[in-house]
């Protein structure tokens, strides 16, 4: 008989031949005793990754595909693939403290909690984006100390039990990166349970995406792709914005 998976990591990949290799170690050498997978969801890639990934002679890790291309998409796809217990985000382009899952499942032995999420802090290059999110995440953590509320996590470093996510639906593919899987998710676990916010859950996450300049990351990136997007998919009940071609 086959242990049970306690989680499941699911990592949508698109093109990321750079990065894949460091977060794939990262999530090799996590310290966690108890068994686990690394399912990666491959979303079209046509470069390198996909060769990157099978030259890990590692039985923790299983490659799925999703042709439909998005992100939510491959999560989705993750979600209905995985054999653990508990779901795990992660990005190919983040690194993981080797704690990483040792302490995201200590937080489920409450079995009122349903899902934990934490900081992800970019490089510091360019300066600004790591301190925005340094003090936006810092902000996050305040709040839940102060009233259990969780404002905002990121898709990359949030858990949730699987059979919950999935009796609310789980992903909604009609909104678009963001808005799928953060905004949406967060807002209708907090009404099934307890949502846990950790400051020291924090993974390193690189600073590809905010190399634009701080005006057009805070109107294009976080303001039109992600907030817009995700209203007006509420609004009409359907996608309307695709995401921005940088996860």
């Amino acid at each position: 008989m086959k242990p049970v998976i306690t989680i499941s990591v699911v990592l949508p990949i698109h093109n990321e031949e750079k990065y894949i290799a460091t977060a794939l170690k990262s999530l090799i050498h996590q310290d966690f005793k108890e068994p686990f997978e690394i399912l990666v969801v491959n979303n079209n890639s046509t470069d390198k990754t996909i060769e990157i990934v099978n030259a890990y002679q590692d039985k923790r890790i299983k490659i799925v595909e999703e042709k439909q291309q998005g992100v939510v998409f491959a999560r989705q796809k993750g979600l209905h693939e995985a054999k653990g217990v508990l779901i795990a985000g992660a990005d190919a382009d983040s690194v993981y403290p080797s704690n990483w899952l040792t302490t995201i499942t200590h937080h489920f032995k409450n079995h009122h909690v349903i899902g934990v999420g934490g900081p992800a802090i970019p490089e510091r290059n360019p300066w600004w984006m790591y301190y925005w999110h340094l003090k936006s995440f810092g902000f996050v953590a305040w709040l839940y100390q102060k009233t259990g509320f969780v404002l905002y996590v990121i898709a990359s470093n949030f858990a949730f039990r699987k059979s919950v996510f999935l009796s609310i639906g789980g992903y909604d593919t009609r909104f678009s990166m963001g808005g799928g899987d953060e905004i949406d998710p967060l807002a209708r676990l907090r009404k099934k349970g307890k949502v846990v916010f950790d400051q020291h859950l924090q993974v390193n996450v690189s600073s590809r995406r905010y190399q634009v300049g701080f005006l057009k990351f805070l109107f294009i990136h976080s303001m039109y792709y992600y907030w817009f997007g995700y209203l007006a998919s509420l609004l009409f009940k359907r996608r309307l914005i695709e995401s921005s071609p940088v996860r």
